[in-house]
C-alpha cells in the first residue's frame, strides 16, 4: 500500500499550489464532494504509542527517532502513516525507498550528481557507489510516504525532507513547522530562513535537474 502512496504523494506534491514543479502547470485540488459543511477530510492525527511501543520499534528497524519525534508520537500519531508496531512491510518499503530511488534514477535516467565524484564508467560501480554513499549518510525515519526526518544529528529540530528519487526537497523547517503544515492542509508555502545542514541530503537538494524533455 504504502509503495504505492510513495508514487501517489509526490505527484500531489509536485501538483500542490506553491509546490516548485519542473517544467509543471501546478493544477488547483478539485473541491472534495461534501454537504452543506463542507468537505470531509480524512483524520489528521490518531493515538499516541507507549515508551514500549516505540523503543520496540527502534529495535526492530536498527533506527532512533530523534528526541522531538519520539516525544510527539507518544501524544498523537499521523493518522495516515504506518503503525510502527504492526506494518512491518510498508515500514522496511519505506526506510529502504530513499536509497532505491536513487539507484532508480541512476539506472534508468542516468542521473549523477556532480559532487559524488567522477563518474564510474560502467552502471554497476555507480550503482556500488551510491549505496556507498547513502550508507554513509544520516538515515532518514519515514513520516509519512516521501516525508522523512533524518535521524543524524540525534537532537530536535531537524529538517523534514520530501524525498522522490533524486529529487529532494525541504518540506518544513523542523518538526514543529511540519505538524503546522499538516494540521492546515492546502495552505502550502515556502520553506523560510536557514536551512539546516545534513551530510548529503543537503547536498542533493541542492543539486540542479534539468525539466523534462518536451515530446
Amino acid at each position: 500500500m504504502f509503495r504505492r502512496e510513495l508514487l501517489i504523494g509526490a505527484v500531489a506534491f509536485v501538483l500542490a499550489p506553491g509546490a516548485r514543479a519542473q517544467g509543471t502547470q501546478a493544477t488547483p485540488p478539485r473541491p472534495a464532494p461534501g454537504g452543506p459543511a463542507g468537505p470531509v477530510r480524512p483524520p489528521i492525527w490518531g493515538p499516541p504509542y507507549t515508551r514500549k511501543e516505540l523503543k520496540d520499534a527502534e529495535r526492530r528497524f536498527g533506527i532512533r527517532f530523534p528526541p522531538d519525534v519520539f516525544e510527539l508520537l507518544m501524544k498523537q500519531r499521523f493518522a495516515r502513516s504506518p503503525d510502527w508496531t504492526k506494518d512491518e512491510a510498508d515500514i522496511r518499503d519505506l526506510l529502504a525507498w530513499p536509497l532505491e530511488g536513487i539507484l532508480i534514477d541512476i539506472e534508468k535516467n542516468d542521473f549523477w550528481a556532480p559532487h559524488w565524484g567522477i563518474r564510474p564508467a560502467s552502471l554497476q560501480e555507480r550503482l556500488d557507489a551510491a549505496q556507498r554513499l547513502v550508507k554513509a549518510a544520516p538515515k532518514l525515519i519515514p513520516l509519512a510516504p516521501n516525508i522523512y526526518v533524518p535521524q543524524r544529528p540525534f537532537r530536535r529540530g531537524n529538517p523534514i525532507f520530501f524525498v522522490f528519487l533524486t529529487d529532494v526537497r525541504y518540506y518544513a523547517a523542523d518538526l514543529a513547522d511540519y505538524v503546522e503544515r499538516v494540521s492546515t492542509p492546502g495552505q502550502r508555502r515556502p520553506v523560510i530562513g536557514p536551512r539546516q545542514q545534513i551530510p548529503f541530503w543537503t547536498e542533493l537538494s541542492e543539486v540542479r535537474r534539468q525539466p523534462p524533455k518536451r515530446q
